[in-house]
């Protein structure tokens, strides 16, 4: 995985994002209330693992490679109303970030936490992100990869979900790695089939581990302390 920073405005995030992030989306403005965690997942669908190219039929190998740039995450409240999403909350600048979707664990495709980010208490009705295709490798190809001409970087995934204060809401998207491919003269276009396959709330007990290590000039009275 590689990550390239979009901007580094660290302190001028921070002061931005404090009202937004603890007053949330609490109808009495006096009443501050702190912010839950929406975690992304990211994985190739397990279903699809193999493809035609050139009538030969090849499966999925572990040397094999689909680089996916995934950039500017957003939550999207029901009120339309947005959080921006960040790689992990020890960091204030966006990042795009490049993936290996094909890349396999214990013979499963590897998941990636793409975001996990501090989002107000709520309702959402999906998550927005940016995904482009860069190349692949598979079996003897090595293979260019690019959006059709038409579509936008930036697409959204619909699924309700709620964030709840001092909790973790885990998100998973799946991607069909090669259900999104079709040939283009030497090149495949990637469609980008993909939706929300899970939703899950974890316990206290998980926000509670990934916020222990948050820099006191974040947060300098600790208020995240078990």
């Amino acid at each position: 995985m590689k990550c390239k920073k979009n901007f580094c405005l660290f302190f001028c995030a921070i002061l931005l994002l404090t009202p937004f992030l603890f007053l949330g989306c609490a109808d009495d403005p006096d009443i501050v209330t702190q912010p839950g965690i929406v975690r992304v997942i990211f994985q190739a669908d397990p279903s699809d693992t193999s493809i035609e190219i050139l009538g030969q039929a090849i499966n999925v190998g572990d040397s094999d490679s689909l680089g996916v740039n995934v950039f500017q995450g957003k939550a999207i409240a029901t009120d339309d109303r947005f959080a921006i999403l960040f790689k992990d909350v020890l960091t204030a600048t966006q990042e795009q970030c490049t993936y290996n979707l094909l890349a396999r664990e214990n013979g499963e495709y590897q998941e990636y936490i793409i975001f996990e980010s501090f989002a107000p208490q709520g309702d959402y009705k999906g998550i927005s992100m940016g995904i482009e295709g860069i190349h692949m490798s598979i079996g003897p190809f090595e293979i260019p990869v690019a959006l059709p001409a038409d579509d936008d970087a930036v697409i959204e995934f619909s699924g309700n979900y709620s964030v709840l204060e001092r909790q973790v809401t885990e998100v998973t998207i799946q991607l069909s790695p090669f259900q999104s491919m079709s040939r283009f003269l030497d090149s495949f276009v990637f469609a980008r089939v993909a939706a929300i396959s899970g939703v899950q709330v974890l316990p206290e007990t998980e926000f509670n581990e990934v916020v222990k290590d948050l820099p006191s000039i974040i947060n300098p009275n600790d208020p995240y302390s078990p």
